[in-house]
């Protein structure tokens, strides 16, 4: 027996509600600095957080009136079934890789370098409809407008 669609927007709410509780966990943590709520640094992802509630409660909603329910015995089956497939595979390699530059690219090569050879090897690898020389061209656009937004325009020091 297969997850129905409603089943897996139930699973995906409750994992989003898990995230959702973690973001409201750490902006508890920014400091307000300013007296006015308007200036302060937590107004903006609070307000997003706050948007992020209301979409998951909506997707838990619509899919509890599609029938959706949580059998935790489909569930083991298809975790069970999901591990030895080839998109699971290419799920966890992703993870890894966002890994590595997070912890070993950005601090040892530097944002634009680890970040580009991040986006290349993703679009290379795992996106089979896109030309390398379009990957590569992506990815020196998206860097160099990434560049110029926040080094110029934000003036936002990227290492």
């Amino acid at each position: 027996m297969k997850l129905k669609e409603a089943d897996k927007d139930i699973i995906i709410s409750f994992v989003l509600l898990i995230i959702n509780i973690l973001i409201y966990t750490q902006l508890g943590k920014i400091r307000w600095g300013s007296p006015s709520f308007a200036l302060s640094a937590v107004l903006l992802p609070t307000c997003l957080n706050v948007l992020f509630s209301i979409l998951i409660l909506a997707l838990f909603g619509t899919s509890l009136k599609k029938g959706g329910r949580i059998n935790f015995k489909i569930i083991g089956d298809e975790i069970k079934n999901g591990v030895k497939s080839r998109d699971f595979k290419v799920v966890i390699t992703a993870m890894i890789a966002t890994g590595v530059l997070c912890f070993v690219g950005v601090p040892y090569l530097g944002f634009f370098i680890s970040g580009g050879i991040f986006m290349f090897a993703i679009m290379f690898f795992f996106v089979k409809y896109v030309k390398p020389i379009y990957s590569l061209l992506f990815t020196g656009v998206t860097l160099g407008l990434i560049y110029l937004i926040f080094i110029y325009l934000f003036k936002v020091p990227l290492r």
